[in-house]
């Protein structure tokens, strides 16, 4: 088993019952996504077990259908907050996902031991594929298709890339 990895299960009694089964899904921090293809809710919790059974039961999270759960045996509570803040920062710029966060994370941006290490994990995550990516690649691609339409009328264009890379200190927008 790796140190860090990400399963992905249907978000589901059935689904539940796999996350039972996990070495890290009741007594460890992890940071989730529940997903379907134009909804998000990302989360972090220390019991993915039971706080997969409470979001099964609210009604706001019925339409959502899978679930990632990032696991990493080197995770704590201040990697796990600051993550889920990144992720719902990032998924929130990328525009494809309504986000179900209302509060936006839980935490602020803070420095803590090893947050750079921790922070490069989360570099590629996509709901999309198995392989967990972020698809910086395409939000600059789609910026840059956007200004060359808007060249072909106007003599300038304004690119706006935010939260597209990441450094210590958090997501950057460009």
């Amino acid at each position: 088993m790796n140190d860090f990895y990400i399963n992905e299960y249907t978000f589901s009694n059935d689904g539940k019952i796999e996350v039972a089964n996990e070495k890290y899904s009741k007594d460890w921090p992890v940071v989730y996504l529940i997903h379907n293809d134009k909804k998000l809710y990302i989360g972090e919790t220390q019991n993915v077990y039971k706080r997969m059974e409470q979001h099964l039961n609210n009604p706001s999270r019925n339409t959502l259908k899978k679930i990632k759960i990032i696991f990493d045996k080197e995770y704590n509570k201040s990697a796990v907050l600051d993550i889920e803040q990144s992720l719902i920062q990032l998924f929130g710029a990328d525009n494809k996902y309504e986000i179900q966060n209302l509060n936006g994370g839980q935490s602020e941006k803070h420095n803590y031991y090893q947050r750079e290490k921790y922070q490069n994990k989360i570099d590629f995550i996509n709901l999309d594929n198995d392989k967990a990516e972020v698809n910086k690649e395409q939000i600059a691609k789609e910026a840059a298709e956007k200004a060359k339409k808007e060249l072909s009328t106007l003599m300038e264009a304004s690119i706006s890339l935010p939260f597209i890379t990441m450094d210590a200190t958090g997501p950057k927008h460009l």
